[in-house]
């Protein structure tokens, strides 16, 4: 019973919670520091926090673990324990319970869960299975992941969107959305044994790493604009920039050797940039 237990939270992939929970705060935070308000409501953050980390995206996870049913590593879950038989009825369930509860907050970060959890279903489940269709894979992980993650933490402070807001969450729909290809790299023969037409699939490695640079260029220009015109602070190039050039050259380094490189190594270093990312952004804002 126990290790029946044991497999079903396994793949809610626990070692991902993490990551998610600083995208998500890291939105709290940049709308704390745009709008300048002070008194919080520290259940209502926990509450809309456990939501989302663990019942949105454990269940998105574990949802996406039933329909894959892979054999050997996952994303966040080395050596995964057999998927359980009924681990779809139990993601389901989780990502339920979580719409639930997302009513109680409010309906800014309700909405935010309902389009996500109308995404976990698209991307993960037959006949749809998003996953497995070029463009529509990176579509769902930057919305969600990306934008609307962000917007989460946003939305727990319940005010309206600002002009600040709007460009940070326009900047993080790039990073995410040449960050998602990164997921693919690894698994990319495997996906081809399935017969996937992933957007990895479809361009090839070496154009993947070329859309990758182009998005990410266009996230910069729209941080230059930002600070050009007073929506974001000056100082946010000085916290920004670094990690761009850093960035860019631990990803031309990835595509220059990419054929002897261990890709799953360098996804889990490209995850940390992305965390990295969002902290770099509070302190923009906040010095």
């Amino acid at each position: 019973m126990a290790s029946k237990l044991k497999s079903y939270l396994l793949h809610l992939r626990p070692l991902f919670f993490p990551i998610i929970f600083l995208h998500m705060i890291s939105g709290l935070f940049l709308g704390l520091l745009i709008s300048g308000i002070s008194v919080l409501n520290f259940g209502t953050i926990i509450f809309g926090a456990v939501l989302w980390v663990v019942f949105l995206n454990g269940g998105t996870m574990a949802i996406n673990s039933y329909y894959d049913n892979d054999k050997g590593d996952i994303g966040w879950l080395d050596n995964p324990p057999k998927v359980p038989k009924y681990l779809h009825i139990y993601a389901v369930l989780f990502l339920l319970i979580g719409l639930f509860g997302s009513a109680f907050v409010n309906y800014r970060f309700f909405s935010a869960y309902f389009v996500c959890f109308i995404l976990s279903v698209l991307y993960s489940v037959p006949p749809f299975r998003w996953k497995e269709k070029a463009g529509f894979d990176v579509f769902v992980n930057f919305l969600g992941y990306g934008v609307l993650t962000t917007y989460a933490g946003y939305a727990l402070l319940n005010i309206e969107l600002s002009l600040s807001m709007f460009l940070v969450l326009v900047v993080i729909s790039f990073i995410w959305a040449a960050g998602y290809p990164l997921t693919q790299l690894y698994q990319d023969e495997e996906d081809k044994e399935r017969n996937y037409k992933t957007f990895t699939c479809v361009l090839g490695k070496k154009n993947v790493f070329k859309y990758i640079f182009v998005i990410i260029t266009f996230s910069a220009i729209t941080i230059l604009f930002s600070a050009g015109y007073g929506y974001f602070r000056k100082t946010m190039l000085l916290f920004m920039f670094p990690l761009y050039v850093f960035g860019f050259l631990f990803l031309l380094n990835w595509y220059k050797n990419y054929k002897i490189m261990d890709e799953k190594k360098e996804m889990y270093k490209g995850s940390f940039l992305l965390a990295l990312f969002d902290v770099c952004l509070v302190l923009g804002f906040l010095f």
